[in-house]
């Protein structure tokens, strides 16, 4: 049997130094006697230096220039220029380009609905999630890498006995099997994790799991956020699911497999590269990163071939900034490219939305001290946790940190809602444990409805969706309604952070947007995600065949149109969030 694949390769600093010729120290000219003769020969000399210095200077240039240096900025969205494979030169990883010529990229959307919620289910639907990871599962041969926020596969890791848990524990069993198989298993994870009583990754690692705890904080300030798996170098998925027993069963979520792609597959590789890399011990970030983990493929210069003879442009974008080396489209910047690029509309289902940053605020100065002899100092109040330091003045005032107000993400759209016409539609999630702070921004947004000038940020709520009548619902225009959308409750009350729509995709006509971050700041500025971005044309010659921004459209209207969509206008600050249905 064949002994187990070792660990990712270690990535290894750039070689920048050259080994300079050894060039004389003097010239000696022969003894002709011929004076033009030696003067020749030193210009000859002196020639062969400055093609030498030509030659190195060329060799440096092409070793430490980013992938995308020099190129032009193209317009929004994905290139218009369509071929049957990139241009571009592909850097296999472990000399495994041979796989490149089995390739036959094939696309298919995943979803998981949560027990109990049979009017979501049916036609459009994707495939059911947990089948889905099983059979990619079943597909390997070589090795599996796992990035994941944290690992809870069983009812136990939470002090739960429910049945629908079965779906995660047969997971986890698959996962012993294989390795029991000499399939590899490779984890890099957040540290500190938020199961803590789990004890997936022990379990796995006595069976011979590698495991990799990251603790981003330590870098960025933030948490190991993505949710991707590559399998064989060969096979992805990325999406919002955790690896929880409750992604399966309990909580909504939408994802992408991408089968039979080595050159995307290895390109996503390079972003587990890097967070395996800071799971080291005494890991430091590096300032560049090597250029082994750069890429060619971004939004300037999208992967390009057939998905199952469908014409496909794609690429991988990557939050932090400080996580994304050379040629790498950062995450913020894929989402407003696909936003900018959007002429009809733009559907974006997210379970938070939030124009602030979240978890991280700046400093606040909230009021003054003495500070010597007829001198004043503002006093500061410190965002992070820790004494100030400075100590409280009689003058001071008590106030917690606010927020830092982050627009990027609400200017696009409503850039697209009033510059463009662009129908604009939100569904933010509603559940046990969302903030209430949030509804003033979406009613922020929905204030710009103008049905004169064409513009709408409408919020819809139906009619006995939650008991009772509802309030007679605001205007609205068919270009940009919001909603929230509720997953019910139901006999499930005893299963905790379940029960929502965790989904992180938008999609408008020209390409599709699949995620692991939610909308605010912190997401994209300090903690690690993933996106998946997605251009199709559906080929002439085979009509009725669907492209994945059209597949996702369906999934995104069958919920807005479901009785769990709830306008803004018929829940009141969160207190509707709790449907038991």
């Amino acid at each position: 049997m064949n002994a187990k694949a070792g660990p990712p390769e270690v990535l290894r600093p750039l070689q920048r130094t050259s080994a300079a010729p050894a060039w004389p120290c003097s010239v000696r000219l022969r003894s002709t006697g011929d004076q033009g003769a030696g003067t020749l020969q030193v210009l000859g000399w002196l020639a062969g230096l400055w093609l030498g210095a030509v030659t190195l200077a060329c060799l440096l240039w092409l070793v430490l220039s980013p992938p995308t240096q020099g190129q032009v900025h193209p317009d929004e969205g994905p290139p218009e220029t369509w071929g049957l494979g990139s241009s571009l030169a592909w850097e296999a990883l472990g000399g495994e380009a041979r796989q490149l010529q089995n390739d036959s990229c094939r696309l298919v959307l995943v979803e998981s609905i949560p027990q109990d919620l049979p009017s979501v289910v049916g036609s459009p639907s994707a495939q059911p999630l947990a089948q889905a990871w099983l059979q990619l599962l079943d597909a390997a041969q070589e090795s599996i890498h796992v990035a994941s926020f944290y690992w809870s596969l069983t009812g136990p890791d939470i002090g739960v006995n429910d049945s629908s848990s079965r779906l995660g524990e047969a997971l986890l069993q698959k996962l012993q099997e294989l390795l029991d198989r000499n399939v590899s298993l490779v984890v890099a994870t957040s540290a500190p994790t938020l199961a803590r009583k789990s004890t997936d990754l022990q379990v796995l690692a006595a069976r011979g799991a590698q495991v990799r705890q990251v603790p981003m904080g330590k870098f960025t300030g933030g948490v190991l956020h993505s949710k991707f798996w590559v399998v064989d170098g060969r096979h992805v998925y990325v999406g919002s699911a955790n690896m929880d027993w409750r992604s399966l069963t309990q909580v909504k979520e939408l994802g992408a497999i991408i089968y039979n792609c080595s050159r995307l597959a290895r390109d996503l590789e390079k972003t587990f590269q890097t967070y395996w890399v800071l799971g080291a011990p005494k890991a430091v970030l590096p300032k560049p990163w090597p250029r082994n983990v750069s890429t060619h493929f971004n939004r300037f210069h999208p992967f390009q071939d057939h998905f199952d003879g469908v014409p496909t442009a794609a690429y991988f974008s990557a939050s932090p900034p400080a996580l994304c080396p050379a040629g790498r489209t950062r995450d913020l910047d894929a989402l407003l490219a696909v936003m900018g690029g959007a002429r009809e509309f733009i559907y974006a289902s997210v379970m938070e939305y939030f124009p602030t940053s979240r978890f991280r605020h700046p400093p606040r100065w909230v009021g003054r001290e003495p500070d010597g002899p007829g001198g004043w100092r503002p006093l500061l109040l410190r965002a992070a946790p820790g004494p100030s330091p400075l100590p409280p003045g009689p003058l001071s005032t008590p106030s917690p940190p606010l927020p830092r107000y982050w627009p990027a993400l609400d200017t696009a759209l409503r850039v697209a809602a009033v510059g463009r016409g662009v129908r604009v539609r939100l569904l933010v999630s509603c559940w046990l444990n969302t903030d209430p702070s949030m509804f003033p921004y979406l009613r922020s947004l929905q204030a710009l409805s103008n049905p004169a000038a064409n513009v709408s940020v409408d919020v819809v709520r139906p009619r006995s969706l939650l008991g009772g009548e509802a309030a007679s619902p605001a205007p609205t225009h068919p270009l940009c309604p919001q909603k929230v959308f509720i997953v019910p409750v139901g006999n499930h009350s005893n299963i905790p952070f379940s029960r929502v729509n965790h989904s992180k995709f938008m999609v408008t006509e020209k390409a599709a947007y699949i995620g692991t971050s939610n909308w605010s700041e912190d997401y994209f500025t300090s903690t690690s995600g993933v996106g998946l971005v997605v251009s199709q044309r559906a080929p002439h010659t085979q009509p009725g065949v669907a492209t994945m921004q059209e597949q996702l459209r369906q999934l995104f209207e069958r919920d807005w149109s479901s009785r769990y969509a709830v306008g803004l206008d018929g829940q009141a600050q969160g207190q509707d969030c709790v449907w038991q249905g």
